[in-house]
């Protein structure tokens, strides 16, 4: 295989080690707050979490990638944020 090839190899591996490394983290953190009563229900579904509270947004949570979405209202201007965990609960916080 030529240069170019083992570099791309090397950075896809890379990349999946970061993603593997990103889910563990906001999963810990929204367990955490979880268990700190900060959020009553998340589900998770091969590395999505689907918020689905009563008077809060309908939100899709992506652990790999800390962005998360709105769904469900079309009169938000954004509907995709980014930030991870720790930012997605501060906002989650505001926004009911």
């Amino acid at each position: 295989m030529g240069d170019m090839g083992e570099f791309y190899q090397d950075f896809n591996e890379q990349k999946r080690r970061d993603k593997l490394k990103n889910s563990l983290e906001n999963a810990q953190e929204l367990e955490s707050a979880r268990e700190d009563g900060l959020i009553e229900y998340f589900e998770k579904e091969n590395g999505l979490c689907v918020f689905r509270e009563n008077g809060k947004p309908k939100v899709n949570f992506w652990l790999s990638t800390g962005r998360w979405l709105v769904v469900g209202n079309p009169k938000r201007k954004k509907a995709h944020y980014n930030g991870g965990a720790e930012v997605f609960l501060e906002w989650y916080a505001l926004e009911g």
